[in-house]
């Protein structure tokens, strides 16, 4: 497993800056104003006139600082967009993610697996009501805790409250998904 700084540890981010209010990452995703331009471009790219059609394509949500970081690092700018809430989702996370919906963009998401993960995800679900779970599911939360769990999605939700699975632990699949 790769090693990234634990939330313990200052992460680099919160070096460069002392924390003036809610922050939210963003990767490979033109903002213009307060409306989303781009969807699934390249970086670089000149975003999309207001009077064409944005072209859908998958924007990706993590709550994590950490996992934005080493995207950015490992990836660049052949990462697939990204856009972190770090931690619960401010109104501007909310407000952008609303905005991709709205312009077409398929919303993929994802918390840890514990219970303020839980409500980060009804937060984001809110705001894109079609929001498709990214590895938020009973599949990746056995695969990152080991084999020979057997739980059933009902019970899912009281087993993240005991033994809560961080995004840091599926990170290569994380990055897989983002490539």
């Amino acid at each position: 497993m790769t090693s990234v700084p634990g939330d313990r540890e200052q992460r680099p981010l919160d070096r460069c800056a002392p924390r003036s209010g809610p922050r939210v990452g963003v990767s490979g995703v033109e903002v213009r104003g307060a409306v989303p331009r781009h969807c699934g471009r390249s970086a670089g790219s000149s975003g999309y006139e207001p009077d064409r059609p944005a072209v859908a394509g998958p924007v990706f949500v993590c709550e994590n600082p950490n996992i934005a970081e080493v995207t950015a690092d490992r990836l660049g700018a052949g990462s697939r967009p990204l856009i972190c809430t770090d931690g619960t989702a401010s109104a501007a996370a909310l407000e952008l993610i609303r905005g991709l919906e709205a312009a077409g963009c398929e919303i993929h998401a994802r918390a840890d697996s514990d219970q303020a993960g839980v409500v980060i995800m009804d937060q984001i679900r809110g705001a894109a009501a079609s929001m498709v779970p990214w590895r938020f599911d009973l599949p990746s939360y056995e695969a990152a805790l080991g084999a020979g769990l057997a739980l059933s999605p009902p019970r899912l939700t009281n087993a993240c409250l005991v033994r809560p699975v961080h995004e840091e632990r599926l990170l290569a699949d994380l990055l897989a998904d983002l490539s």
